[in-house]
């Protein structure tokens, strides 16, 4: 699970670095929501780590730390805008 966020990640950054440069108010906002998200991710992570099932606990916990890497990084950059 933590392979396949590692390629979705990558995959959004080499479009963003290819991309033109944005509007720091549109991206400021884009930063906000994407921290909504970010924490819903975590509250989705909690809910598969609480089954009791070992690999749905493992997929919660990937889901969990990817999440809280993603708020923390899209919150720091947000408030660097």
């Amino acid at each position: 699970m933590t392979g396949v966020w590692a390629l979705v990640n990558a995959a959004i950054a080499y479009g963003g670095w290819l991309g033109a440069e944005p509007d720091p108010a549109s991206l400021r906002q884009l930063l906000w929501i994407n921290a909504g998200l970010d924490a819903l991710y975590v509250v989705v992570g909690l809910a598969l780590w609480m089954r009791p099932k070992p690999m749905q606990k493992g997929f919660g916990l990937a889901v969990m730390v990817q999440g809280w890497f993603l708020l923390g990084f899209d919150v720091f950059h947000a408030l660097q805008i």
